[in-house]
């Protein structure tokens, strides 16, 4: 089953679309179709890639429209990633990291720039704790360039460190600017 929804929301008010088998496909039509325009109807549009979805933003005649589509996480977890999960729910947060550090060498080492990506995109990065979301992104610092998911990661990362109270500012010390 496909673990994807499409939100459409017009002032103030969302519809969601979820479980249909050719929602994925018509949304990504949707965005590629509003990344490529060049109508005077559809202006200042603004594209927001996060960690896991993309939002398309634009004006219409009755008002603004925001489409997000929801990206499912593989249905079948890399042995590496499935092993951090396990080993972070065992509690062995200190062989998790070891279990990072490894895979992403490999990664780096072998150029699976792409592998690497779609590996991180598939965490529950609010599932993890705080050290194994810190690791996650120290790990891949030195290849941020590379992985287009980097940014909203650190993102999202510094957003749960929020959430739970932590200092992000802290933690994030070297990988993230503060003004």
């Amino acid at each position: 089953m496909i673990n994807t929804a499409l939100v459409v929301r017009q002032k103030g008010v969302s519809q969601v679309y979820s479980d249909l088998p050719v929602l994925s496909q018509y949304a990504k039509d949707w965005i590629h179709l509003l990344e490529n325009t060049s109508s005077q109807r559809i202006h200042q549009r603004a594209i927001h890639s996060t960690f896991g979805q993309v939002e398309v933003n634009f004006p219409t005649k009755l008002g603004p429209v925001s489409i997000r589509l929801m990206l499912s996480r593989p249905a079948v977890l890399s042995e590496w990633v499935a092993r951090v999960l396990q080993l972070t729910i065992d509690g062995h947060e200190d062989m998790a990291l070891k279990e990072i550090s490894l895979a992403t060498m490999r990664f780096k080492a072998k150029q699976e720039f792409s592998k690497l990506e779609d590996d991180l995109a598939s965490f529950d990065l609010k599932a993890l704790p705080d050290i194994v979301l810190v690791a996650l992104l120290r790990n891949t610092f030195s290849v941020r360039s590379q992985i287009s998911c980097w940014n909203p990661l650190i993102a999202q990362t510094e957003r749960i460190l929020q959430e739970r109270e932590r200092d992000s500012r802290s933690l994030l010390r070297g990988l993230k600017s503060y003004s």
